[in-house]
């Protein structure tokens, strides 16, 4: 539905709600962009969520606030889920923000090793 969206300043014909109601195109897709990082994530739909979403945004606010929620999804993964996330928050890093998507990436896998490192010792 977002990729569908014209950012032309005409107004959007969407009839999915009272809130798009006379917003232009550019105004639902932030709406829409703004909805889906507040929502919770089913585990199996962060990949696929990244990947959509570094394909719609566009705006530096829609960026931030896109990687903000990427960076919080590392720990809602199986570890084994870790490095395809990883690899679509850099490819998403080609928006902006390099430096805080490899800082999210280090910070998550350092506390995981400090986990590892607590369960060894025990």
């Amino acid at each position: 539905l977002v990729t569908e969206i014209k950012e032309e300043d005409e107004e959007a014909d969407l009839s999915g709600g009272p809130s798009f109601v006379g917003k232009t195109g550019s105004e639902c897709k932030a709406l829409i962009i703004q909805n889906l990082c507040k929502t919770n994530w089913p585990p199996k739909y962060i990949i696929p969520l990244t990947a959509n979403l570094r394909e719609v945004v566009s705006t530096k606010e829609e960026i931030s606030m896109s990687v903000k929620k990427i960076l919080r999804q590392f720990p809602n993964l199986d570890l084994s889920e870790t490095p395809p996330l990883a690899y679509q928050a850099l490819l998403f890093s080609t928006k902006g923000l390099h430096a805080k998507i490899l800082g999210g990436i280090v910070e998550f896998l350092q506390d995981l090793e400090e986990t590892s490192k607590k369960i060894n010792k025990t």
